[in-house]
């Protein structure tokens, strides 16, 4: 190797140690304060909109975890809300009252009030797609309590309100009673046209504290010496119903299962049917798993939807002491389930026909199936699809009965299943 080659390559490398960023955009773990969630609401009588974080307090938590001190354990999270002209100018108000860094790369969780559901939730969109640091699969959640109130609510279980709400709504037993739906999620229906988002629903459940403990963990409410102490926790229960952006209204319970039936996202649904034979008692069905078609068809000119749900379950319990095991009572017990399921979808579509709100994606079939028969209704489809004809089928199988075929108590010992 000749010399001029040594001085070349030694060159190499000096301009290549002098073009090393290094760490010099470097955030360091105690710069940084960390959210774990976001709520924000709309105040009309301010016009301004008013955020609310919820960020880890380490020095609490330190001293929860290392001495179990009471202190940790009431606050291991801080809450402080600002408000603001835009979402981001209440969020740089922030900065004047934390001595950190607000990062959000471990924030899954933003809750939406009412009131600024109802305006619509461009007003915040475009800020969380964009950030860098937010995550495009958080967990989007609508209430109509106060946004900052529920944000002070307490943990059953956990050591802060975000990881209660984060863990209730990774828990699979519970998707028979809200949805599953992410931004991401709701930034694609709005893109995708045809089709209206929706969000779970977020409230607050009051209670008595069943200790003082509890009460001093939780929160109470009222004050004086005689009011009533109650301690409020999350509950994670409907769905919040968007037409384009805007919140339109709510679904309760029952027919939040009948949006989870058409949408296949239901898992582990109870539901109580009457005694097939008649007799005083309940029978619990449980869902174990579903599916569904939606096919769109054009007859005579008109639009209808054909639904299509097949359903399978196992017995859960039954409260009459009574052997109803025979082939005659299953496909009894089996029509009542569908009779049951189909109330459910026609009840959730009879409310969201009449907001105009396309959740089930009845739009998008007809844009996938029939284009040039879409093009000549998109620009009526709101109003066609408050009118148009959904027809429910709904096909169920009992599969097992569990560990017994007759109840541990029963007057009468009839005959074993059928053949």
């Amino acid at each position: 190797m000749t010399a001029k080659t040594i001085v070349f390559l030694n060159l190499i490398v000096i301009i290549s140690l002098l073009l090393l960023s290094g760490c010099w955009d470097r955030d360091e773990l105690e710069d940084l304060a960390m959210v774990q969630a976001l709520g924000i609401d709309y105040l009309p009588e301010e016009e301004k909109f008013e955020v609310t974080l919820s960020v880890i307090r380490p020095a609490d938590l330190g001293a929860g975890g290392m001495e179990g001190g009471i202190e940790g354990e009431i606050e291991p999270t801080r809450t402080i809300t600002t408000r603001g002209d835009t979402i981001s100018v209440a969020l740089e108000q922030q900065n004047a009252f934390l001595p950190r860094r607000t990062y959000y790369a471990h924030n899954d969780i933003v809750i939406v009030g009412e009131t600024l559901a109802k305006r619509g939730l461009h007003h915040i969109l475009d800020r969380l797609v964009r950030e860098r640091d937010t995550r495009l699969t958080l967990n989007m959640f609508v209430t109509s309590e106060d946004v900052k109130d529920l944000m002070r609510s307490g943990s059953r279980l956990e050591m802060s309100l975000p990881e209660e709400i984060r863990d209730m709504k990774q828990r699979t037993n519970q998707r028979s009673l809200r949805p599953e739906v992410n931004q991401l999620d709701f930034v694609r229906y709005l893109l995708a046209g045809g089709r209206d988002p929706y969000l779970p629903l977020l409230e607050v459940r009051e209670e008595e504290p069943t200790s003082p403990q509890e009460a001093e963990i939780a929160g109470t409410l009222g004050e004086g010496e005689d009011s009533e102490q109650l301690v409020k926790y999350p509950h994670l229960y409907g769905t919040a119903v968007f037409k384009e952006d805007r919140l339109a209204g709510f679904l309760d319970g029952h027919e939040t299962k009948g949006l989870l039936y058409v949408e296949e996202g239901i898992i582990d649904s109870r539901d109580a049917i009457e005694d097939p034979e008649g007799r005083p008692g309940k029978v619990v069905l449980i869902t174990i798993s579903s599916s569904s078609e939606i096919t769109p068809r054009v007859e005579n000119g008109e639009p209808e939807i054909l639904v299509e749900i097949v359903e399978e379950g196992d017995i859960c319990c039954q409260t009459a002491a009574t052997h109803i095991f025979t082939m005659e009572n299953f496909r009894r017990m089996e029509a009542l389930k569908e009779s049951l399921i189909k109330g459910y979808v026609e009840d959730a579509l009879e409310k969201v026909q009449e907001w105009e709100a396309d959740i089930f994606g009845f739009g998008q079939k007809f844009q996938t199936h029939y284009p040039d028969y879409w093009e000549t209704i998109e620009d009526d489809w709101r109003e066609i699809y408050t009118e148009m004809e959904v027809i429910v089928e709904v096909e169920s199988h009992i599969r097992r009965t569990g560990l017994i075929e007759r109840p541990p108590f029963h007057p009468h010992h009839e005959s074993p299943v059928e053949e």
